[in-house]
Order: structure tokens, then sequence, then C-alpha cells
């Protein structure tokens, strides 16, 4: 199952293939059709926090514990603003993989400092005959949130954003934690050291793809552990982008 002919036509072919971002699909290629793989890992606890009353879904990469090269995998999420009913990946009833060269939480390929840099190119939009919200990751359909998980979002969204997200519960600790958000250096540290987003676009309503000209406001909750730099518009290459992420906990800034 893939989104309409229409919108795959209307947003062309990515740029990259999944053999070059995850380690399942370089080194076993693909499950057989009709099938898709599942990464199996211990059961894990998912607190989602505040009582804030909004629905979203997210896409990204997620780092679980401390270090920078432990697993990073491709998370889905839906809630109803961080309440009850958040959950990840295929754990959630809301999200439909389709894809079966794709693991959700599978490895990613790694970025090295001073060297190599890999690069996620996301997509997420709705296709306007079923109504589904369609994942796409580099190049491949990842899957889709069900339009009868996501009655809010049948017109559309009213908000998109682009960042980092760190969860520590400061009343559990006595000193900040030492997760790290995107390559656990500063913004000021650009390029091949600090994580960034780059040419970040919008689906409208005629289906095309529209540069960000304006990312609104900020949220940066501690910024001697993370933060993010000033984005740059209308770049050649990278059009609209911003670097981002932090070490977490440091004496100097982030006790």
């Amino acid at each position: 199952m893939e989104p309409s002919v229409a919108h795959q036509r209307a947003f062309g072919n990515a740029t990259q293939k999944p053999s070059l971002v995850q380690m399942f699909a370089k080194e076993f290629g693909s499950c057989p059709m009709g099938q898709i793989p599942i990464h199996h890992a211990s059961k894990h606890n998912y607190n989602l926090g505040t009582n804030e009353f909004i629905m979203k879904k997210e896409a990204g990469y997620t780092k679980k514990f401390a270090t920078p090269q432990t697993l990073s995998g491709i998370e889905t999420h839906q809630a109803d603003g961080y309440n009850k009913t958040g959950c990840c990946n295929l754990k959630c009833p809301g999200f439909v993989q389709v894809s079966n060269t794709i693991v959700l939480e599978g490895v990613l390929a790694q970025s090295t400092s001073k060297s190599s840099q890999q690069e996620l190119e996301f997509l997420v939009f709705q296709d306007q005959k079923t109504k589904n919200w369609w994942l796409r990751l580099a190049g491949t359909y990842v899957g889709y949130w069900r339009d009868s998980f996501l009655q809010d979002f049948r017109l559309g969204a009213t908000e998109v954003a682009s960042g980092g997200e760190i969860y520590y519960d400061k009343m559990n600790g006595v000193r900040h934690t030492r997760t790290q958000m995107g390559s656990g250096r500063f913004p000021s540290a650009s390029f091949r050291y600090a994580a960034y987003h780059r040419k970040i676009q919008t689906v409208k309503q005629d289906f095309k793809l529209y540069d960000a000209t304006s990312l609104g406001r900020w949220i940066v909750a501690a910024p001697g552990c993370y933060n993010v730099g000033d984005p740059t518009y209308n770049d050649t290459n990278w059009a609209t982008f911003f670097f981002f992420g932090g070490p977490g906990y440091n004496p100097a800034s982030c006790p």
C-alpha cells in the first residue's frame, strides 16, 4: 500500500535510499513481501509528561540513554497532549507500517565529527483521497497514521515544528541528565560538529513544498544544557536551516 499516485508524483523522488541510513537495510536488505521488520527490545515505560491538551504526531530519531553511539531509531508518536494515550512506534494502534525495509527503533548510520555526516530525509503529508497521514523516510513510504485515529487532523495541521527534545524528571535526580541532544555539541560548533535541520519545508493544500520563510517562536527550556542557533533562510543549498543540540549535564552551565 502506498499513497495516491498523484501525491507521489507531486513530491517526486527523494535523494536517499534506506540502505544509506539504516543498518538493517544495509545488512539484510528487506523482509519478504507482506512482512515487516520489527525491533525486539526490553519493555520500556514511556512517561509522556504534561497535561496540555493538544493532539500531535511526531517522526524523528531517538537516542536512548546517555552515550552518543547507542541505539537510534525512527519514532512515530500520537498523543492527547502527552496526557494518557501517547505511545511510540508499533506500540500504538494508530500507525500502520507498510515498509519491509525500514525498522522502527532500528539502528541508524552514525555521523562522525569532522568526517561523514549522516542525514535523514523526512516527509509527512496527508493523502487527500484517504485522509491518512503518510510518513516517508529516505524515499521509502514507512507507513501511515490512520485518519480515524487523528480526527483533529482531517482538515490539515495548524503547526509544524522542528527541533529536539529531552525528557528528564529533575525531581528524581540531584543533577541534570547527561543525555545529549543531537550530536552533543552546542549549535555554535556548526557544520560537521553540531546537529541541524535543513531544507525545512511545509506542504500546502496545492500539494507543493514551500520553504519555511519564518520559523516563528523558539522554545529553549535549558539554554545552558541545550540550545538552538539562529535560523538561516534562502540559502542556495540548504534553504531554511538551523543548528541545535547540547551535552546535557556539564559543570560550567548545566548543573
